[in-house]
């Protein structure tokens, strides 16, 4: 007997049911009845997206064929969306990056050649997956990369409900700019390594503009770029931004001078380049009335310290600040800053616990409300640093400690001794009928792996680290009372078995703390949400994993 699922619920309970799936899960759904293909089907395509610099990224001798038949199955996709105006009226974010074609051999002069191997050789990069002269018929990945780009650009404008446009590698021309331009409903512009010409035109009024490089490894295509950092970029309107990164000096530099004198009325987050120079910081601070958010990785090198305080016109509201602790006392004159994010000087050196003396000092003297929310980079004590502030943030909230990023170096390949590969007269061949046929299996998957894979491990010293941070927040008895969450940040670049994030939570009126475990990636008997321990057991649970994780860390080394 069929069980009548679909009368069991109403229509909205299934939409919430199926809000918790993954994307690969909610296709799968969608094979199953109709009022499931309705349900899902919108949602699956409302946000859209298709990186092939990922794919060139994975490039290498034995999967190119694999990839450019990934490649065409995605040209196909945007073929069919683009002829759909219903499906096209559910799309409302889109990120796309194209970047520049693939070449199948780089030539370098010698020097250069040199120059550009140590700048890959200490980002881990290999020159030698980037040359596929061997490759006889590599240029159908640039025939089909050029397909799809024409087709995306092509059927823009048709995405009418278009909220979030992410853009890499692409021109912004009078074109392109003008269908931005008719995109009403646009809010949030993402530009990552785009080139902006012609340099003026109609400005879009947007909300949310970021300009940057790729946070990826682009480091053949930084050294090849050329920019002339002079000139005047319009393309946004400063009055209606809510929220402007500008992250690449080499992009922020030109936009802002295109700014000119405007003023951001109801700007209220600004993220600014790496060393930046200190009077063009503070002209643009004065013309940011609302500002509630900055964050400023770096000053420029010639800034003379201590910073005298900002002019109380500049950025007057300031509330959230993240910049180098000796740069925060400044901005945090005469303002409510209640959430302080310290970034360390000096190539992520820890932080002395006199400097984080002298930061809580002037920032509890200085600001014109209690610290809230505060993040700290590594420490020389975190025993010290804590006493710090149970000492001088009594309303603390949040706190953030990082973990410093160990990372074992010499994987790296490099041209020399890398031997020539076989000549591949492979013949890739396309059938636009059959393309979605006999697909890869993880294709058809429902197992996802969400963590990206690299090539960089974490030393097993950063676990321990994790472990003795752990400890000292568990065996500190005089935190303020109002702290509520702890968090433990471990380095980004791990190695297959990551470091879990350490969440604690102070439950009120009771000597027990709430410990939240990240995804532990051992397996499910050892990845736990939420526990309820004591600082003993919170503390034998802590060390019992990281452990664990050092056996597995260590066999995966052998």
């Amino acid at each position: 007997m069929t069980i009548p699922y679909l009368y069991m619920l109403p229509v909205e309970l299934w939409f919430v049911c199926w809000a918790y799936c993954s994307r690969r899960q909610l296709r799968r759904l969608a094979l199953v009845c109709r009022l499931f293909r309705s349900i899902c089907f919108p949602v699956l395509l409302s946000h859209q997206s298709a990186d092939v610099p990922a794919l060139v990224e994975g490039l290498d001798h034995d999967n190119w064929i694999h990839y450019v038949h990934h490649l065409h199955r995605m040209s196909l996709r945007f073929d069919s969306l683009a002829a759909s105006p219903l499906h096209a009226l559910h799309v409302i974010s889109w990120k796309v990056g194209v970047f520049v074609p693939l070449v199948q051999q780089w030539s370098f002069p010698p020097p250069a050649q040199e120059a550009l191997r140590m700048f890959l050789h200490r980002r881990m990069m290999p020159l030698g997956n980037h040359d596929f002269s061997h490759i006889q018929h590599i240029g159908v990945f640039n025939t089909l990369r050029e397909r799809l780009i024409t087709t995306f650009l092509a059927k823009l404008g048709a995405y009418s409900n278009l909220v979030s446009l992410s853009i890499q590698g692409v021109t912004m021309d009078a074109g392109l700019r003008a269908t931005l331009q008719s995109l009403s409903k646009l809010e949030e512009l993402i530009m990552e390594g785009c080139e902006i010409s012609p340099p003026d035109g109609a400005l879009l009024n947007v909300q949310r503009f970021t300009s940057c490089w790729p946070r990826r490894k682009t480091a053949l295509l930084r050294a090849a770029a050329t920019g002339d950092r002079t000139r005047s970029l319009r393309l946004v309107h400063p009055e209606h931004l809510l929220h402007l990164a500008l992250p690449d000096a080499s992009t922020a530099s030109s936009l802002l001078r295109g700014f000119s004198t405007s003023t951001f009325s109801v700007l209220q987050h600004l993220e600014l380049y790496r060393d930046i120079d200190i009077t063009e910081l503070l002209h643009l601070l004065q013309r940011c009335p609302i500002l509630q958010s900055l964050v400023i990785p770096s000053l420029h090198r010639n800034t003379s310290l201590p910073i005298a305080p900002p002019p109380q016109t500049a950025a007057p509201l300031l509330q959230a600040l993240t910049a180098p602790w000796d740069a925060i006392s400044a901005f945090a004159a005469s303002r409510p800053i209640g959430s302080v994010t310290a970034l360390s000087k000096g190539g992520g050196l820890p932080i002395s616990t006199d400097n984080i003396k002298e930061l809580l000092v002037q920032v509890s003297r200085g600001s014109t409300t209690d610290i809230r929310s505060l993040a700290l980079p590594e420490t020389e004590s975190t025993s010290d640093a804590l006493q710090l502030v149970a000492t001088f943030c009594p309303a603390l909230v949040e706190l953030v400690l990082d973990v410093h990023d160990r990372r074992v170096a010499g994987i790296a390949r490099v041209i020399g001794g890398v031997n020539q590969p076989v000549e591949d007269t492979r013949v890739p061949k396309f059938d636009d009928e059959t393309a979605f046929d006999d697909l890869p299996p993880e294709y058809l998957s429902d197992c996802e792996d969400d963590g990206e894979t690299t090539a960089t491990q974490a030393n097993p010293s950063s676990y321990r680290d994790m472990l003795i941070i752990l400890s000292s927040v568990l065996d500190q008895g005089d935190l303020p009372s109002s702290l509520t969450t702890v968090h433990i940040r471990p380095p980004r670049l791990l190695h297959k078995c990551p470091v879990p994030e350490y969440t604690v939570h102070r439950l009120p009126n009771h000597n027990h703390l709430h410990i939240g475990l990240g995804s532990t990636g051992l397996c499910d008997a050892h990845s736990c949400t939420s526990v309820q321990l004591s600082r003993r057991d919170a503390a034998a649970q802590a060390a019992a994993t990281i452990q664990m994780m050092l056996q597995l860390e260590n066999s995966n080394q052998s």
